[in-house]
């Protein structure tokens, strides 16, 4: 079988970049979930591409007092 070389899509950036939250975006997140039902909850993560563990991490920053991080 012969290997063909692949062209990088254009639609692709060249490498991956981490996403960055802001505080505000993060309280903003919590502050929904904090009044959703979990039905609720899956669906605003869904909406905004999050996953549920950094709500667990986004929670405990707030409860620290660092929502920055």
């Amino acid at each position: 079988m012969a290997t063909q070389a692949r062209e990088p899509d254009p639609e692709t950036a060249e490498k991956a970049t981490r996403r960055r939250f802001t505080p505000a975006y993060k309280l903003k997140i919590l502050a929904r979930t904090d009044h959703a039902s979990e039905g609720q909850i899956g669906a605003i993560l869904r909406e905004e591409g999050l996953y549920r563990s950094l709500l667990s991490t986004w929670r405990r920053q707030r409860d620290e007092g660092t929502p920055g991080g």
